[in-house]
């Protein structure tokens, strides 16, 4: 049987570290997509013990040129891609942060979408 190729974004941490060792389980060849390398090497080190193989690429989802260099290197290692999972946060997400003075915390740490009430606060003084 043919070995399976992923993309795993966010891959360093979270939901995304643990779908990229649970398909090195699973005997997929992961590449490893995130913004800190390190974290990424931590993950591709800890999956070395699986069926899988990693390839770690630092890769910033908000960056075109890194996501084509993403693709470009996936094809000249492995010839295809046969999942892909987008897991790391869009740069409009990374950009969401509450924006409630000090004093009136945030009730739910969430995205603008899920809690639009932070956003309309008055931005924190400097």
């Amino acid at each position: 049987m043919t070995q399976k190729i992923a993309i795993v974004t966010g891959a360093g941490t979270g939901v995304g570290r643990a779908v990229t060792l649970a398909l090195m389980r699973e005997g997929y060849a992961v590449v490893l997509a995130g913004r800190r390398q390190e974290m990424l090497d931590a993950v591709a080190k800890e999956g070395a013990q699986t069926p899988g193989a990693a390839l770690t690429v630092q890769t910033d989802v908000a960056d075109p040129a890194s996501i084509k260099a993403l693709f470009a290197k996936t094809k000249a290692t492995y010839g295809r891609l046969d999942l892909l999972l987008l897991h790391a946060p869009s740069p409009r997400q990374r950009r969401a942060r509450c924006r409630r003075p000090p004093g009136r915390s945030c009730p739910r740490r969430s995205s603008r979408r899920e809690h639009p009430a932070c956003l309309t606060a008055p931005p924190p003084a400097p």
